[in-house]
C-alpha cells in the first residue's frame, strides 16, 4: 500500500476511529429486503476482491507523477497543431499512449454514445443518467425522504415521474441511514398501499441491517455493498443523509473530496455504471451544507411549503430545460406528488387582489379584505404596508386595527365621517 495515496491515509484513519463491526458481503445479503412481496433473487458469491497492494502502488505511482506535472508528450507521437512553433521544447512520456490528442476538427467529427439516461427524455436532456450524482438537500422536514421514494418507486418501475420519462424499469437500493427503522417501515408501507402504478416487486430492496450504520468510508463496507450490488444488478443506489455515511467534518473542498474518492472506489469494485442519489442538508444560510455544489451532475433544493413541496433544480449538468428552473408539488393521497404548473403569484397580482377587495368591501379589516387575495401571508402584508405608504390605501381604523378604504374611494371632506363610523 503507498504511504502517499490519499484515499489509503483516509482509510486508516476512518478504521482506527470508527467502532462499527464489519459488515461483509454474506451478512449485507441477507439483510435487504425487498419493497414487494418477496425479495430480490440472491446469489451466493464471495465479496467482490479489493484491489491488491501491487495495483495500489501502481495507482500511487501514476497519481504521483501527474500530481508533479511530469506527464508530458514524446515529440515521436503528437504533431504540433497548425501554426505552431516546431521549435518548442519537447519531452517525452514513458508510455506516450497515456496522453492523446485531436484537433477541434478530428474531435467533434467522431460520435460516442453518452452516459445511458435512467430519467428524461434523451441523453441531451437527461435528469438523471447512469453513473451520475444526485444530491437532494433540504431542511429536516423538506420532504426529501417522501420525495426520493416516490422516485424510487417510479425508476424501479418505469413509470413516468412528473413528466419525465423513465425509460425502463431500473433496480434500486435504498439505504436510509437515519431515523427510527420501524418509522421508515411505515413510510414504505403507506408508499405501496397508495401506489396506483405496477408494483416494484424484485425492482426495490431496503437496507435493513446494520440499520444506521453503514459508512462508505470503510474499505469492507464499500466491499460488501459491491458485492450485493453486483450480484442483484442495482443500477441505481438511495442513500443518505450524507454525514451518517461517512463523510467527516463540515464539508471543506477536502473533506468533500475525500468522501467523493469513497463513491469512486464504490464504482470501481461494481465495475459498471451506478447512479447514485444522495440526501443532504442545508447550512444555517439555507445553502447546501458543505462545497458540494461541484461534486454532483444534478443538485436538488427541496422546500416544505405547508402545502406542498418547492422542487428547484438548482444544477441539472445534462439537461438545460431543467436546470435553474423550479417545480411547484402538490401533495396528493398516497404519499404522491402532483406537479402544480400554474404561475407563481407576483407582488403585482398581490396589489391587484388587495385593490380589489377593498373596493369590494370598504372600510373592512385586514382579515377580510386578504382572505380572497391569493398569495404567501408574509408578502400580502408587504404589499399591503407598501399600498399604505403610497398613500393608493387609507386605513381609518384605531390603534393596532384595520379599516381599510380605496384612497380614490375617500374624500378629505368625509374623513372625519369616515373616522366616526369605524367598527370598534
Amino acid at each position: 500500500m503507498s504511504a502517499s495515496d490519499p484515499l489509503d491515509k483516509v482509510v486508516r484513519v476512518l478504521r482506527e476511529t470508527t467502532p462499527e463491526p464489519i459488515l461483509d458481503s454474506e451478512s449485507v445479503s441477507e439483510s435487504v429486503v425487498a419493497t414487494g412481496s418477496s425479495p430480490i433473487p440472491r446469489k451466493t458469491s464471495d465479496p467482490l476482491p479489493i484491489p491488491t497492494d501491487s495495483r495500489r502502488k501502481r495507482i500511487g505511482r501514476e497519481s504521483e507523477s501527474v500530481a508533479a506535472g511530469s506527464a508530458s508528450v514524446s515529440s515521436e507521437s503528437v504533431e504540433p497543431l497548425p501554426g505552431r512553433n516546431r521549435s518548442s521544447k519537447r519531452v517525452s512520456l514513458d508510455d506516450p499512449s497515456e496522453l492523446a490528442f485531436q484537433t477541434l476538427a478530428e474531435f467533434a467529427s467522431e460520435d460516442e454514445p453518452s452516459a445511458e439516461t435512467i430519467v428524461g427524455s434523451d441523453a441531451d436532456d437527461a435528469a438523471f443518467v447512469a453513473d451520475g450524482t444526485v444530491v437532494v438537500f433540504g431542511k429536516g422536514g423538506a420532504g426529501k425522504t417522501i420525495l426520493t421514494l416516490d422516485l424510487t418507486f417510479h425508476i424501479a418501475t418505469g413509470m413516468q415521474w412528473q413528466g419525465l420519462d423513465v425509460p425502463k424499469p431500473r433496480r434500486v437500493l435504498v439505504i436510509e441511514n437515519d431515523g427510527p427503522r420501524g418509522r421508515f417501515r411505515r413510510k414504505v408501507r403507506a408508499k405501496r398501499e397508495g401506489w396506483q402504478g405496477p408494483d416494484p416487486e424484485h425492482n426495490a430492496a431496503v437496507l435493513t441491517k446494520p440499520w444506521g450504520k453503514l459508512r462508505l468510508s470503510r474499505e469492507d463496507h464499500r466491499a460488501a455493498l459491491a458485492a450485493y450490488i453486483v450480484e442483484n444488478e442495482i443500477e441505481v443506489l438511495v442513500a443518505g443523509p450524507i454525514v451518517t455515511l461517512g463523510m467527516i467534518g463540515g464539508g471543506t473542498p477536502d473533506e468533500v473530496a475525500a468522501f467523493e474518492a469513497h463513491l469512486q472506489a464504490l464504482r470501481e469494485l461494481v465495475g459498471r455504471p451506478l447512479l447514485v442519489i444522495l440526501l443532504h442538508h442545508t447550512n444555517q444560510r439555507g445553502q447546501v451544507s458543505g462545497a458540494w455544489d461541484r461534486v454532483p451532475d444534478t443538485l436538488i433544493f427541496v422546500v416544505n411549503t405547508g402545502r406542498g413541496t418547492r422542487l428547484t433544480w438548482q444544477k441539472a449538468r445534462d439537461s438545460s430545460t431543467l436546470h435553474a428552473t423550479s417545480w411547484k408539488l402538490k401533495w396528493a393521497d398516497g404519499m404522491t406528488f402532483e406537479r402544480d404548473d400554474s404561475p407563481d403569484v407576483t407582488e403585482d397580482d398581490i396589489e391587484e387582489g388587495i385593490l380589489t377587495s377593498v373596493r369590494a368591501d370598504p372600510g373592512s379589516s385586514w382579515t377580510i379584505i386578504a382572505k380572497p387575495v391569493t398569495g404567501n401571508a408574509k408578502l400580502k402584508a408587504a404589499v399591503r404596508d407598501r399600498l399604505l405608504a403610497e398613500g393608493a390605501l387609507v386605513n381609518r381604523g384605531r390603534g393596532q386595527a384595520y379599516a381599510l378604504w380605496h384612497a380614490e374611494d375617500v374624500s378629505e371632506e368625509d374623513d372625519q365621517t369616515a373616522l366616526d363610523e369605524v367598527p370598534t
